[in-house]
């Protein structure tokens, strides 16, 4: 049993170095240091010369697997290997570290086989907590902002944003408007502008039972029709209900046809 023991310590302690023609039994993990819900991987490794029937037992104790170990089975050089990988959380008190960090110890993994059985020592990592004891029993919480990301606006600066577009689109057709009521002479044929108003009456009255982008064409129909006629102050109205949000209503289109038959009776 000591040229076992030795033969065990010399394959832990060197994993590196050639292996022993006696049996092994050899632990790894690739981290030995981490924290509450930060993964980690658990193998354990059994070499056994001259045998077929091996059982390797690694028990995670209080720590628990994210999914089922892997373990694979072959021969090399005439010895039986069996390794056993895991992927192993803290998620317990039983593993969880307090205010400072704590030392925990993993169940000794085994080895049988017919000829006899072998254990590896206890393995241990360190479990340290996530935040300072001073965090903790802080009366506000601290939190930490992670700055390799850049900030993107909040929907309300989006919002603000929409808003100020539409503004500048809603002033664009006003000058738009403006401008066509300067450079237009105004027609002085009573009959042809008889005919432009009451054809705008109409289709803003029809409008009201049509789907809004009907009632948009309607009001921009008739924004145009008193912009010719120079009237400014219904031209603004009209575009406003033909191109801003939100979609105009049946009651926009009927106050707008009514703004125009007074406007054509003055």
């Amino acid at each position: 049993m000591k040229k076992l023991a030795v033969a065990l310590v010399v394959a832990l302690a060197a994993p590196g170095v050639a292996r022993a023609a006696g049996p092994q039994l050899t632990v790894s993990l690739d981290r030995h240091s981490f924290s509450l819900g930060d993964p980690f991987h658990y193998t354990v490794e059994a070499r056994i010369p001259a045998t077929t029937t091996v059982q390797v037992t690694a028990d995670l104790g209080p720590f628990t697997a994210v999914a089922a170990p892997s373990t694979t089975r072959t021969r090399e050089h005439g010895a039986a290997v069996v390794r056993i990988e895991q992927l192993a959380v803290c998620l317990d008190r039983g593993c969880a570290p307090g205010a400072k960090a704590r030392e925990v110890k993993l169940p000794r993994p085994t080895a049988r086989w017919d000829g006899g059985s072998l254990t590896a020592p206890r393995p241990q990592v360190m479990l340290v907590p996530r935040v300072s004891a001073s965090a903790v029993s802080a009366a506000r919480a601290r939190y930490l902002a992670d700055t390799s990301v850049p900030a993107r606006p909040g929907l309300g600066l989006a919002a603000a944003l929409l808003g100020a577009g539409a503004l500048v689109a809603l002033a664009f057709a006003v000058a738009l408007l403006a401008l066509a009521v300067r450079r237009e002479p105004r027609r002085s044929s009573g009959a042809a502008r008889t005919l432009s108003f009451d054809e705008a009456v109409r289709l803003l009255r029809e409008s009201r039972g049509r789907p809004a982008p009907d009632r948009r064409r309607a009001a921009d129909f008739a924004g145009r029709a008193s912009a010719r006629w120079g009237d400014g102050a219904t031209a603004a109205d009209a575009a406003r209900i033909a191109w801003s949000p939100p979609d105009p209503d049946a009651s926009e289109v009927g106050v707008l046809a009514d703004r125009l038959e007074r406007r054509d009776g003055e």
